[in-house]
């Protein structure tokens, strides 16, 4: 995402320190280069373990290896603004420290959900970003109740990378789609074993025409094998490479499918209906989005698999509805809105 929209304007003027497979690293776009620190990054956990084993506090030793690593790059870097995402991780929050201490501005991206779960865990103002980019009004006004950020630094900018990439055509993938329509799961490292049962559920009700869709997410990488191991019809197929876009795969879908994710609102940004996936023992914030039509609900096989035939026969007619449904989370011309906060904030 950073890349993307930083390679539509800007050279060195900043710097973008992301996860990425577990390696972090920089990237300026003069260059058209990404130097990797995963290294770098080694190097810093091992020493905050280290120095724990021989007896002192692990969380005070691996935020001064993060300290000195930060302050390190940026000195290397010497950006004027850096972006970030998921500004409550450890790493991050040591980073927006540094960027605050050395006067840098701090910008941290929407990436997914907002909700209290991650920020509950930033006790002082000294690790908030100074400015967040949301992807609209609906998630700016729940971060605003926070109280995390200056109102007036809550900025909704959009989600250029999706706007950019719904108006592309999709990667070829080597499955042989045609005209069979497809239903994608994209799931959760939290609800493993919920997604593996009712997928294979609903491999025995669905039509056998239908093509069925496994998205893991990044998290879950490891875990294909636990997916492979019980789903075995040939029309199941799991994608578990890193490499393969998510957005690519709602391209190819009829029917979108998750527990709980934002991936749900990327679909209805491309048109695809979406049948959230009923975890009872959970809380599911995403509820409140269900309307009985075009955003349903249920944890029945058998109904799950009727509805996707249902809306298989309505789609042609839903797609606009989808796509006008999803203006309530996204805001349009995202890349020019972005691009525009960023040519303010380097002319400070």
């Amino acid at each position: 995402m950073f890349s993307f929209l930083l390679e539509q304007k800007y050279g060195n003027q900043m710097a973008v320190f992301e996860r990425e497979t577990g390696a972090r690293y920089v990237e300026q776009m003069d260059s058209k280069k990404i130097h990797y620190v995963e290294w770098d990054y080694i190097v810093v956990s091992l020493r905050a373990k280290l120095n724990s084993i021989f007896g002192k506090d692990k969380e005070a030793c691996l935020n001064k290896a993060y300290d000195q690593y930060f302050k390190r790059l940026l000195h290397k870097t010497n950006p004027k603004v850096v972006l970030l995402v998921c500004s409550y991780d450890i790493a991050h929050k040591r980073l927006a420290y540094q960027c605050k201490q050395q006067k840098i501005t701090v910008v941290e991206i929407q990436h997914g959900v907002i909700n209290n779960y991650g920020y509950q865990n930033v006790k002082s103002k000294d690790y908030v970003p100074d400015y967040f980019f949301s992807f609209g009004s609906y998630f700016s006004t729940q971060l605003k109740s926070l109280n995390m950020f200056s109102d007036d630094r809550v900025i909704d900018t959009g989600f250029p990378l999706m706007e950019h990439l719904a108006a592309t055509e999709p990667e070829k993938l080597d499955i042989e789609v045609n005209d069979r329509p497809v239903l994608l799961f994209t799931t959760r490292l939290t609800s493993i074993d919920l997604y593996i049962r009712f997928i294979a559920e609903v491999e025995s009700h669905l039509d056998p025409n239908w093509l069925i869709f496994v998205k893991l997410h990044p998290a879950e990488m490891a875990h294909s094998h636990r997916y492979e191991a019980k789903l075995k019809e040939d029309r199941t197929i799991i994608f578990s490479d890193a490499t393969v876009n998510t957005f690519d795969l709602m391209k190819y879908s009829t029917v979108h499918s998750t527990i709980n994710s934002t991936s749900f609102m990327e679909s209805l940004f491309l048109g695809i209906p979406n049948i959230f996936i009923d975890d009872k023992d959970k809380i599911n914030e995403m509820d409140v989005h269900i309307d009985g039509t075009l955003i349903t609900k249920t944890d029945n096989a058998k109904e799950f698999a009727d509805r996707c035939r249902l809306l298989l026969k309505q789609i042609d007619m839903q797609r606009p509805k989808l796509v006008d449904l999803s203006s309530k989370f996204y805001m349009k011309n995202s890349l020019a809105l972005q691009l525009k906060w960023m040519e303010k904030l380097l002319n400070e």
